[in-house]
């Protein structure tokens, strides 16, 4: 008899007895992120990052680490990685003798949502979505709007989009997911002595000419609190709501502006514009996302939802943002 056969009687399936949990470690192993795997697998983040600590506590060894772009292994899940990849191998050679596919699509053939997106972060969130939705995800039809979502809800009659990312300034809206927190920065000319320094404090910024949005904008109003609160005055010359705008006033005409950090890295690293970091507690810039009770439970929502999470985690390994996540394994 074979060595299966005749070990039979001892076989418990400890370890082995859940493949869920062999699926997540090799999900998460392959895209090297959470979210992105959650996504994938169509299950909620908090659901896979239990069965991550599930598997964890049978092999009794820490199977992940985190670094800055996400999860790698750890040198026991590496050592493990090759026996679970057969598993699931021998599983899938198993459901197809049984005449049963194993690999089912998550989506729907078809299926369009719409997705709202400041022009700042479309630049670095819509091009690395687009391809993990057509990889993982082909039946899912993207509807992009380079706006905020404030704006696009201004316009009447105009369809809604189903998922809408946007800055908000000092706190988020009630339903939002936040994805990642940042400081503000205040941006200046090259060769700019204010900011040279790597951060500096609110009152600096007294009688200075800055280069703002307007009053509705939620980061004037955040900033306008502040400077109220501790006396400080400064200068507006000039009110303009476009990032773009705003950077070339600072760039042509010597003005200063607020921004988050990744708005003015290109002009940064081009060594156009200068940045130090506005130095207050109480004005912290979120990116959040928002989606409609209505949408939130359909899994085109929440597969584009966690795979733009997902770009986000990646992209805090640069430095530009904090990522923010309840389901870190």
């Amino acid at each position: 008899m074979s060595e299966v056969v005749d070990r039979l009687h001892e076989m418990s399936f400890g370890v082995t007895a859940n493949l869920h949990k062999w699926h997540a470690f090799v999900a998460v192993t392959e895209l090297g992120n959470l979210t992105r795997a959650a996504s994938l697998l169509d299950l909620d983040q908090s659901v896979l990052s239990r069965r991550i600590n599930s598997l964890e506590r049978d092999c009794n060894a820490r199977l992940f680490v985190r670094n800055g772009r996400g999860v790698a292994l750890s040198e026991a899940g590496a050592r493990i990685l090759p026996h679970a990849r057969q598993l699931l191998r021998h599983v899938i050679e198993l459901e197809q003798a049984v005449g049963r596919d194993p690999v089912r699509p998550a989506t729907p053939r078809s299926e369009e949502i719409g997705l709202a997106l400041p022009l700042a972060l479309s630049v670095l969130l819509l091009q690395p979505l687009v391809q993990h939705v057509r990889r993982y995800h082909p039946g899912i039809r993207l509807k992009v709007m380079d706006e905020t979502s404030e704006s696009a809800a201004a316009v009447p009659g105009q369809a809604q989009p189903a998922l809408s990312v946007a800055y908000r300034w000092g706190g988020a809206h009630a339903g939002d997911r936040v994805l990642a927190r940042m400081q503000p920065y205040v941006v200046g000319p090259r060769g700019d002595a204010l900011t040279r320094q790597a951060s500096i404090p609110l009152r600096a910024l007294h009688r200075r000419p800055l280069a703002l949005p307007g009053v509705r904008s939620g980061m004037r109003m955040a900033l306008d609190r502040l400077l109220r609160r501790d006396g400080v005055e400064v200068q507006l010359p000039v009110e303009a709501e476009a990032a773009v705008t705003l950077k070339r006033l600072v760039e042509r005409h010597g003005l200063h502006t607020i921004l988050p950090l990744h708005v003015v890295m290109a002009e940064i690293r081009d060594g156009r514009l200068q940045a130090a970091r506005l130095d207050v507690a109480e004005m912290p810039c979120l990116i959040s996302l928002a989606c409609p009770d209505a949408i939130a439970s359909k899994p085109a929502a929440i597969h584009v939802g966690n795979a733009l999470a997902g770009i986000v985690e990646d992209l805090a390994g640069q430095g530009m943002w904090q990522w923010e996540s309840a389901g870190k394994p």
